[in-house]
């Protein structure tokens, strides 16, 4: 049994952003905190699990649905952008916009030694929805469901 069940972000000074909790081990439900206390649901939306949505109370802040194609569109402030897996077996997650412009790139790092997953993330800055860190969280959740659940066909 793994005892990690969370995610957290820090800044470049080591500062912490936020934090993603997992109840259970990549479990299709968590919830992300930041320092402020506000606090977000994250979870499938729908049946067949091919849609997830991050939320505050009962709006949706953030969304990633998987079309029968096996494209991924992220919904983040009204703008769509592409999420993919790049890299010999998905080794690093890119969300692009419709012209091909990276405007963030996560590499997960396995840590063998605390059997543990870190990220590295960069952003562009012309892009204010990845300020948000509940964002950026969000983005990690979407690189653990599709790893977690690649095996089984969904997401």
């Amino acid at each position: 049994m793994f005892a990690f069940h969370y995610f957290e972000l820090y800044n470049d000074t080591s500062q912490p952003l936020g934090r993603l909790n997992y109840s259970v081990w990549f479990s299709a439900n968590a919830d992300i905190t930041l320092p402020g206390g506000d606090l977000y649901k994250v979870g499938p939306s729908n049946f067949w699990l091919t849609s997830i949505e991050m939320t505050a109370g009962d709006t949706c802040i953030a969304a990633a649905k998987r079309s029968w194609a096996m494209n991924v569109v992220l919904t983040l402030g009204g703008a769509e952008y592409h999420f993919k897996g790049e890299g010999l077996l998905n080794r690093h997650y890119v969300v692009a916009t419709d012209a091909g412009q990276e405007i963030a790139v996560l590499r997960p790092n396995f840590q063998w030694k605390s059997f543990s997953f870190t990220y590295e993330i960069e952003t562009n800055d012309n892009y204010s929805d990845l300020v948000n860190p509940a964002i950026i969280l969000f983005l990690i959740y979407c690189c653990n469901y599709i790893t977690s659940t690649s095996h089984g066909g969904v997401f």
